[in-house]
């Protein structure tokens, strides 16, 4: 069921876990969706060449559950 939730919730930022690993002309750190606008051509291009996954991983929006008790 998490990942229905991750699949409807927006993301709003990535977690960088790249270990020291990095993209050129990228910060090798966490970075905002203002950031990932203004990097989105390279990131596009990691992701097609695979390495976009070694090196973040999205933050979604906070999401408030509902509980029936």
């Amino acid at each position: 069921m998490a990942k229905r939730a991750e699949e409807k919730a927006q993301v709003v930022g990535l977690r960088y876990i790249g270990e020291g690993a990095y993209l050129p002309h990228v910060p090798a750190r966490d970075l905002t969706a203002a950031e990932m606008e203004q990097y989105q051509v390279l990131l596009d291009e990691a992701r097609a060449a695979g390495t976009f996954e070694r090196l973040y991983q999205p933050v979604y929006e906070a999401q408030s559950e509902v509980s029936d008790g």
